[in-house]
């Protein structure tokens, strides 16, 4: 287990390179949208609606389930009962 020689590159993504959003076209990257244009708290059904408005492309039967366990999964704060902002 010799050490790395000093001129050695260091494996993996560089420091200070982090992802800056999610993934065009993703449900989450229509979620991000939705949240920042509104400006304040958005219930999961108006979520829901304006992801399909926003031309998401889906043929779930539970859009709205989707929509939850995505928002569960960012980095988003939730303000009351199914109302969440960024």
């Amino acid at each position: 287990a010799a050490a790395a020689p000093t001129g050695a590159r260091r494996r993996g993504r560089p420091p200070g390179s982090k992802s800056k959003g999610y993934r065009a076209g993703s449900l989450k990257d229509h979620i991000d949208r939705i949240l920042r244009s509104a400006g304040g708290p958005v219930a999961i059904r108006d979520i829901t609606r304006g992801v399909t408005k926003s031309g998401y492309k889906t043929k779930s039967k539970t859009l709205g389930n989707q929509v939850s366990a995505a928002i569960a999964d960012m980095k988003v704060r939730k303000v009351g009962r199914g109302m969440y902002t960024v």
